[in-house]
């Protein structure tokens, strides 16, 4: 079986009750995030102020917008969940401290508030009342990256791709790209881009639209900023998968995929990242035809898939050279049955064996009672909360309060925001333990985030300065010395009394 690298980069939404610089705020914030973390290296650039933390994870103010959350290279997904929980909850505490900060210096009032929210639709406001008195503003929604990433094999893929090269040239017809085979990347796209049009029934995050006076609920947010099935970019014409190819690894690719939600269920957070690394090694493994599974214009039905909150429809597919009519439960299916084919031929691990089990167990109940799966997958679960609080007070889906509600689910306060609140007395939602999660908020995986972390230890102790930081390299006394960190699974690539020597030499 070949290993995988999971990781994310989260970002955040940043508001506050009153009138506020924002890039003040966002300072703030990160320097409070410091003082609160084991940092093994700071750099500023312009308005990017970016920290590498002991824990293997990074975060910086990308264009004085917002924070950027970056995981650790993970190599299981258990460890990204526990990892993903630990950092918004490290952003938490830095954004409550910046809150009590700012009240004291009178930034803010003494009923002032800071607000972060891990969302990926929500209002670019100077000043944002809506958590805090329940009415929305009318300024533009703008829209947050959740930024996921898989390590891909490229001997594997090199492999894969040789074999079924003929029939790859044609799979191009179905999508609005060239392929090149420069960038196998597209290979991967091509037959990745049909499960990830209905993956959202897993790990949609649920969204309230409102469009000329009138709103709805759809599945997932991030799939209506989706402009194109396969490019390179992520802020204009967004597009399924992104072919944006920096590996920051030797022997192995990046798949940056921008298309996902960011998940607050730890169940739906699961089920991205483990159905995801199933399909990409059955893609690895060339275990995955390209003629498996096609759909003749994918991003129209994504935008459909979103809507189809009552899992009714049905879409026209190509699956194994036949001409179908499928429901997105259907096409998750056959992935799914493919995966267990493979399972069975070459084995699985136990966590790969517990991501079938939730897989399948989920597309059981969407087909047969989706409410049994509160708690676990995000758009149900607040589609829940909606429509209780709604039953309560008896307003409708376009009045203000309930909007506001959308936001405060994603809201990262264990205090105050409503999916936290919810998940504290339903304990059974987590799919980790929080002992795992308190480990995580320190301890890097054992991955290259380790070596970083033993490197930046090493250097110190050896009266060395750390200069400069990247995920595969760590400079020391202005660059004079790098260690290459090329293999994103190697925890300790760097003996210590081999650092220490280099390290002493270069102060000598």
């Amino acid at each position: 079986m070949i290993p995988r690298i999971y990781s994310e980069e989260i970002e955040t939404a940043t508001f506050t009750s009153e009138d506020s610089d924002r890039n003040k705020v966002l300072l703030g914030i990160m320097a409070e995030l410091c003082d609160r973390s084991p940092v093994l290296h700071r750099a500023s650039s312009g308005n990017r102020f970016c920290t590498y933390f002991a824990n293997g994870s990074c975060a910086y103010i990308d264009r004085s917008a917002y924070v950027e959350y970056c995981l650790p290279e993970c190599n299981s997904v258990a460890g990204f969940v526990a990892h993903d929980r630990a950092g918004m909850l490290r952003l938490e505490d830095a954004v409550s401290a910046t809150e009590e900060r700012m009240r004291t210096q009178g930034a803010l009032s003494p009923a002032g508030r800071v607000f972060m929210l891990k969302n990926n639709v929500a209002f670019m406001l100077k000043s944002n009342v809506a958590l805090s008195t329940g009415s929305m503003p009318e300024e533009v929604e703008s829209t947050f990256g959740t930024h996921e990433n898989y390590s891909v094999n490229s001997e594997e893929l090199g492999e894969a791709l040789r074999v079924n090269m003929d029939e790859v040239r044609g799979l191009a017809k179905f999508y609005h790209f060239s392929f090149d085979t420069a960038n196998p990347l597209g290979y991967v796209a091509m037959l990745l881009v049909p499960f990830l049009v209905s993956r959202q029934i897993l790990c949609g995050a649920g969204s309230v639209v409102s469009r000329q006076g009138k709103s709805h609920y759809q599945m997932s947010q991030r799939s209506r900023w989706m402009q194109s099935d396969i490019g390179d970019q992520t802020v204009n014409n967004r597009s399924i998968v992104n072919l944006r190819n920096e590996p920051h690894a030797a022997h192995y690719l990046r798949l940056h995929l921008i298309c996902g939600d960011a998940n607050m269920c730890q169940y739906s957070n699961w089920l991205k990242m483990g159905t995801t690394g199933w399909v990409v090694r059955m893609i690895e493994e060339n275990f995955l035809p390209p003629w498996f599974f096609q759909i003749g214009e994918a991003l129209p039905v994504l935008h459909m898939i979103s809507e189809d909150v009552g899992l009714k429809e049905k879409f026209p597919v190509h699956y194994k050279q036949g001409e179908h009519h499928f429901s997105a439960i259907d096409m998750q299916q056959c992935f799914l049955d493919r995966a267990v084919e493979l399972k069975d031929k070459n084995g699985a691990s136990p966590e790969e064996q517990f991501t079938l089990n939730v897989w399948q167990e989920t597309l059981d109940l969407l087909r047969s009672d989706p409410q049994k799966l509160v708690g676990r997958i995000d758009w149900i679960t607040k589609q829940k909360l909606l429509e209780e609080y709604m039953q309560r007070s008896g307003l409708t889906l376009e009045h203000p309060r309930v909007q506001a509600l959308d936001q405060k689910y994603h809201l990262l306060s264990q205090k105050d925001g409503a999916f936290y609140r919810w998940e504290a007395k339903n304990p059974s939602w987590k799919v980790v333990s929080d002992d795992a999660v308190v480990q995580a908020r320190t301890v890097p995986p054992r991955t290259r985030a380790e070596a970083r972390t033993r490197l930046a230890v090493q250097i110190h102790k050896s009266k060395g300065v750390v200069s400069g930081m990247d995920w595969d390299k760590v400079s020391t006394d202005e660059g004079t010395q790098v260690f290459a960190l090329p293999d994103p699974f190697d925890p300790d690539p760097y003996p210590s009394d081999g650092v220490e020597h280099i390290v002493e030499r270069d102060n000598s």
